[in-house]
């Protein structure tokens, strides 16, 4: 393994297409079928777009809602700054990497709040969650043991990137690893 093997993905919708298609190839190759896709924010709605777009109505598409403390905390002006410039943006995300992978190995756990909304039927039907990137994995945990409570019959886990320890955070497939996701959901996307 390399120093830092941490790489930034610049992924077009094009490029998010193809990783979406490669989930489905994954698990159509392993003779799975599933009832129902399930997206987890926060680019769950920009996924599923894209999800809907490739595979019409194919599947039946549904969201989960999860409410993590990053998520509720105002905006910085100073990141709104640093992710409009790409070195910058590069710099901040490998440094949160790093913060992350720093509070992972000391055992603290990202503050979650105990918000987890399912509005749809999922008894007996087999269930694939799909995430955009996966960190610690507590969401895919949190979404996969609720899915269950509420009478999945199983649930598979994929995402684009599984970025800070594939090999401890276990995901069904991933289509990237060790690789920092960048898609037009990014607030750093355009950066310049």
């Amino acid at each position: 393994m390399k120093f830092w093997p941490y790489r930034i993905l610049k992924r077009d919708d094009d490029g998010i297409r193809a990783d979406l298609d490669s989930i489905m190839q994954h698990f159509a190759a392993k003779g799975f079928t599933f009832d129902t896709i399930v997206f987890v924010p926060n680019a769950g709605l920009y996924l599923s777009k894209l999800f809907v777009g490739m595979f019409d109505n194919s599947f039946e598409v549904n969201f989960v809602t999860v409410r993590r403390a990053s998520t509720v905390t105002k905006g910085n002006p100073a990141k709104k700054f640093i992710f409009k410039r790409e070195w910058l943006s590069n710099l901040m995300r490998h440094m949160e990497v790093l913060i992350r992978l720093v509070k992972f190995k000391l055992g603290i756990k990202q503050k979650m709040e105990a918000k987890l909304e399912i509005g749809f039927n999922v008894t007996d039907k087999r269930v694939l969650v799909i995430d955009d990137s996966v960190d610690t994995g507590t969401t895919l945990r949190l979404v996969k043991s609720a899915l269950l409570k509420k009478g999945a019959g199983s649930v598979d886990t994929a995402c684009i990137s599984n970025h800070l320890l594939p090999d401890k955070v276990c995901v069904d497939y991933a289509v990237y690893t060790y690789a920092l996701l960048r898609t037009r959901n990014s607030r750093d996307y355009d950066a310049v």
